[in-house]
């Protein structure tokens, strides 16, 4: 989460996978989950996205100590795994390849390799040229364009991979990593940070290391009303921004002016907060995303009710049979009430903080205030 940008977190996974090798032996690979890609990609692919190609200048940022032979032993499948990219721009259009684009509509994307495609027919085989009823029968005229469709083929061609290329950089500068730097060079910043991510891995692997306590309150992040309203809105102003681009799109197509008072439908946002106030359900009506019971009606039986109420947790984890999170954790003390709990599915998911708890707000990392006392 970035430190000064009022945005969504931005949630990224490494995880060690077990991937079968020829003659029954088998590898671990340490892959990672980027936001707004879809499949998973493997560590030194990122860090040669990163800027940092040759294999050594990764490993000096993962295997500390070169004389480990243990934690080389564990490296070595993700470094064969990656071996066949070598480059930052290859590196950058395998991740783009598998991820959604950002700053660019599909429709784009999807219309510059559809043209890159077709020149690409024109040159290649000039002799034969069907496409529906269009037919080429004179070759003589394919060839005396062909310098300038080729011409016109590398032009797409290269515009297609600098659009690709430049979306992955947005995507590793301002959502891999925001609380490192969302700067133009806070490459080296986040490769040591994603670095020391992965070192942790074959450590806890060795057993070297103790693997950490989700429960902890330390690993836990409280979303406050205004984060959760500020989330609200930025889902329901996206969806008018498309409902403005759309409309200004037909308009002109069809070459009419624009209104503005049309154009801007003030009720998507009025009608959104509404929806999610009176029933709870928090996020678009037909959301993926949807929480419901977040908005509640307050308790006003008794004062104690209502500071109870006042002072509610919830935490968004299935109501299965997992018993470690509705267990009391030690890290509990003086911030969560010991007694105070449901009965039923919800025992030891919903709680209270303690009667003199007190949330404090972040405040700046390079903030050169004074502490006075």
């Amino acid at each position: 989460m970035a430190e000064s940008q009022k945005r969504a977190p931005s949630t990224m996974f490494v995880r060690m996978l077990l991937q079968a090798k020829k003659g029954g032996s088998s590898g671990q690979c340490i892959r990672a989950t980027l936001p707004y890609i879809q499949t998973e990609i493997p560590i030194f692919i990122v860090f040669r996205a990163l800027g940092f190609v040759a294999d050594r200048d990764v490993l000096e940022h993962i295997w500390y100590d070169f004389s480990d032979t243990q934690m080389m032993d564990l490296l070595q499948p993700s470094l064969k795994e990656a071996f066949v990219i070598q480059n930052q721009l290859v590196a950058l259009d395998y991740i783009g390849k598998r991820g959604s684009t950002v700053g660019i509509t599909k429709e784009k994307r999807i219309g510059l390799v559809f043209y890159a495609y077709i020149l690409k027919a024109f040159v290649i085989d000039p002799m034969h040229i069907s496409r529906g009823k269009f037919l080429v029968r004179y070759s003589y005229i394919v060839f005396i364009l062909s310098s300038f469709m080729e011409s016109l083929l590398l032009l797409c061609a290269t515009l297609t991979l600098a659009l690709m290329v430049g979306m992955q950089k947005k995507i590793l500068q301002k959502e891999m990593l925001p609380h490192v730097g969302v700067g133009k060079y806070c490459g080296t910043k986040k490769a040591y940070y994603f670095g020391y991510v992965i070192h942790r891995l074959p450590l806890c692997a060795l057993g070297r290391r103790a693997e950490d306590d989700r429960d902890h309150y330390r690993s836990k992040r409280l979303d406050l009303t205004g984060r959760l309203l500020g989330g609200c809105f930025r889902g329901l102003f996206l969806k008018m921004t498309k409902h403005v681009r759309s409309y200004v799109q037909k308009c002109v197509d069809n070459g009419k002016e624009v209104d503005l008072q049309v154009a801007i439908n003030a009720k998507i946002i009025t009608s959104g907060l509404n929806y999610s106030i009176a029933t709870g359900n928090w996020g678009q009506a037909n959301a993926a995303s949807r929480r419901a019971g977040v908005s509640q009606v307050l308790n006003r039986l008794t004062f104690i009710s209502t500071l109870s109420h006042f002072q509610r947790l919830n935490s968004p984890i299935c109501q299965g049979q997992l018993t470690n999170p509705r267990q009391l954790h030690n890290s509990h003390w003086g911030m969560v009430c010991p007694a105070e709990t449901p009965e039923g599915q919800t025992c030891g998911l919903v709680r209270n903080l303690a009667l003199m708890a007190h949330i404090t707000l972040g405040s700046a990392a390079n903030s050169s205030g004074r502490v006075e006392y």
